[in-house]
């Protein structure tokens, strides 16, 4: 089984790699370089959408059914991406890419956790995080040659037919048996139930048992609290009454959710009693912080190579390289360190050192002359990712009752998410913002220079064909307003770090 899911894993990966690699690129061909992190955001935002609702769908009709569901949206989105006329059917073939993509992921995660003891867990993920790796290596470098060669179009349209087969293949060997057995031993497919259910509550339909309600409001939290981080700034100033207000949303949307999956709600699609664990909130707030950290330092950096060196798309992509291999070494040797000492915490606490050591480097280091060898420095930041990733998946299902792995796998990718999605959005908010103003002085006033401010925020190519004094104001401008957007990166990592060290319990596994 484990190389069917390797292939998904990899495939979702490479599109994540290839968008950070292209999308200035993606966006400039629509004018649009300003709103170039929707294109990851969009994407990340239908994951933080999906990833709670289909670990709870898995409990009701199995793993299998909705990973192959998964499969195939994920396809879908790859195909709109590929013939879109506009930018924001774009961001349209990213949002169903990232609800497919979600599902993808957590029924990986939450099947090896079903199917292997807790100490091999962090093993087995060790090579799904390989697979990861691989992925984002090549998808990087392989996204920015397509784009190049034969359009970035063909770059999410060439996935779909190798999404295709991973579906095939799921539909074929993956055993209905192996589909929705968690590690208690129950058929959660056929309906695990909590304690005390009566057995007339057993025998209710699929369907009844899905809590429409409880993932309406949800989706309406997470919609109203990160749209606004994602346009916040950027489209609309944060007084806007339209940001106000869905602030208030997620507030209101937020309280109603409370009382239905408290009070209301037979199965809850996230139960509240979690929230009320430590170790789940330890897990959650360590692992947010930390991947707004990496991905916002891994979004910058192919700017960051196109603007100083002049590369092409194809070279901003493998400029992020030694970041993933860095990724596969952490991940490898945290799940040799877990089985074989049954420790955690030190790793989770070295983890994010090792990260807050990368972006020290280059706030210190990247002044715009930054040669390949020296793109190694980003090396730690990808470790100490897959390090912290390790330690704090096995410290939360360490700290959860095996019934409810799955909702508890799903929040935690929820919170990456989220964190993600932060990370991306604060970045880009930081670069065009602090840019635009710190250009538009320098400058000047005057219609012609309000035009090159324009051009220069907007379209990556404009900036790339600059020449003499101009090119020169721009380009140290463009690596002030980059070592802010890592400075960010370093006061995340550092969050992370206390986090771990002042909560993070380790139990004995």
């Amino acid at each position: 089984l484990l190389p069917i899911f390797l292939l998904g894993i990899f495939i979702s990966n490479a599109d994540i790699s290839l968008v950070l690699a292209t999308h200035p690129l993606i966006a400039s061909h629509f004018h649009a370089l300003p709103s170039s992190s929707y294109l990851v955001t969009s994407y990340t935002l239908a994951s933080c959408i999906s990833q709670p609702i289909t670990g709870a769908l898995s409990s009701i009709y199995g793993r299998k059914p909705v990973l192959t569901a998964s499969y195939l949206l994920f396809a879908v989105g790859c195909l709109l991406c590929g013939v879109a006329p506009t930018f924001w059917m774009v961001l349209l073939g990213r949002v169903v890419s990232g609800i497919g993509g979600a599902g993808m992921y957590v029924l990986v995660t939450v099947i090896i956790t079903d199917l292997c003891p807790l100490r091999e867990v962090a093993t087995w993920r060790a090579y799904v995080n390989i697979a990861a790796t691989m992925g984002r290596s090549l998808g990087g470098p392989l996204g920015g040659w397509l784009a190049d060669w034969v359009g970035w179009r063909w770059s999410f349209a060439g996935q779909a037919p190798l999404v295709m087969v991973a579906l095939v293949l799921s539909v074929l060997f993956i055993p209905e048996a192996t589909a929705g057995v968690g590690k208690s031993g129950s058929d959660e497919e056929g309906g695990q139930e909590g304690e005390g259910r009566g057995e007339g509550e057993k025998k209710k339909s699929r369907l009844a048992r899905v809590d429409f309600a409880g993932a309406g409001l949800l989706t309406l939290t997470v919609l109203a609290l990160l749209v606004p981080l994602t346009v916040g700034g950027q489209k609309l100033p944060w007084t806007h009454p339209l940001i106000i207000a869905s602030f208030v949303g997620c507030g209101v949307a937020g309280t109603l959710f409370y009382f239905t999956e408290q009070y209301w709600a037979v199965e809850p699609i996230f139960p509240l009693h979690l929230l009320r664990n430590r170790d789940v909130l330890t897990a959650y707030g360590a692992y947010a912080f930390q991947t707004s950290a990496q991905m916002g330092m891994m979004f910058t950096v192919p700017t960051y190579f196109q603007v100083t060196n002049r590369v092409s798309s194809t070279i901003a992509g493998v400029h992020l390289m030694p970041a993933f291999f860095g990724n596969v070494i952490g991940g490898l040797s945290a799940g040799f360190a877990i089985r074989k000492t049954g420790r955690y915490k030190i790793l989770a606490i070295l983890a994010f050192l090792s990260s807050s050591s990368a972006y020290i480097v280059m706030i210190l280091r990247w002044h715009g002359h930054t040669s390949m060898w020296e793109s190694l420095e980003i090396a730690p930041g990808g470790l100490g990712m897959a390090m912290a990733e390790q330690a704090i998946f096995v410290s939360l299902n360490a700290g959860v009752d095996p019934s409810y792995s799955a909702v508890a796998i799903s929040g935690m990718l929820l919170s990456g998410s989220i964190g993600l999605l932060i990370g991306v959005s604060v970045n880009s908010i930081i670069l065009t913002s602090t840019l635009y103003s710190q250009l538009t002085a320098a400058l000047g006033g005057g219609r012609d220079n309000e035009k090159i401010v324009d051009r220069v925020v907007s379209d990556i190519s404009f900036v790339m064909r600059l020449e003499g004094r101009l090119r020169d104001l721009v380009v140290g401008l463009y690596v002030r307003s980059l070592e802010y957007c890592h400075a960010f990166s370093f006061a995340c990592a550092i969050c992370a770090f206390f986090i771990a060290v002042l909560f993070l319990r380790e139990r004995k596994l």
